[in-house]
């Protein structure tokens, strides 16, 4: 936990919110990747001309997400989906780790800890 410990009182206060400032808050990331979902989610589909169940962010954390395409996709249909996604993010100035993309595959593997 991020907080502070008074050296004359012995009292720690948690630090709940914006511990890294304003633009770097995990807390503030969070609520814009979840302000997005739905964006994104009629954005993509619009973008590529597929329907719009074919694409979904099924979930989003600080600066991760998952996203769902349709198994009806192709996986060139899907990997242009994704690529739609990127250049979505690069118009409106977020930026993508390219080193954490995972493009679309039908095989997935998840670690639970």
């Amino acid at each position: 936990m991020i907080g502070v410990r008074s050296e004359s009182t012995g009292i720690y206060d948690r630090m709940r919110y914006l511990p890294f400032g304003p633009g770097f808050s995990p807390e503030v990331q969070g609520r814009m990747m979840q302000a997005l979902k739905p964006v994104w989610d009629r954005e993509v589909p619009l973008r590529t001309g597929d329907p719009p169940e074919t694409f979904k962010v099924g979930g989003v954390w600080v600066d991760d997400g998952h996203m769902m395409h349709d198994a009806s996709l192709t996986k060139a249909q899907a990997d242009i989906q994704f690529q739609v996604f990127l250049d979505w993010c690069a118009e409106y100035g977020l930026e993508i780790a390219q080193q954490k993309n995972v493009w679309p595959t039908r095989k997935k593997t998840t670690l639970v800890l």
